[in-house]
């Protein structure tokens, strides 16, 4: 789920996303917890250049 971070989604839209998934029946699938894969997701961004703070 996370990655999406990497490829430019802003990291405040992750609980939409994981919401619009689960809503559709769709469980959203990550291997830590949520947070966590986001913190990791968001410092692999920055360290490509993806990811700028608002």
């Amino acid at each position: 789920m996370s990655s999406i971070i990497e490829s430019g989604t802003p990291p405040a839209r992750m609980a939409e996303v994981r919401r619009t998934l689960l809503d559709k029946g769709l469980t959203p699938y990550d291997c830590l917890s949520p947070v966590l894969m986001d913190l990791l997701a968001m410092q692999a961004a920055k360290s490509k250049g993806m990811y700028r703070e608002a």
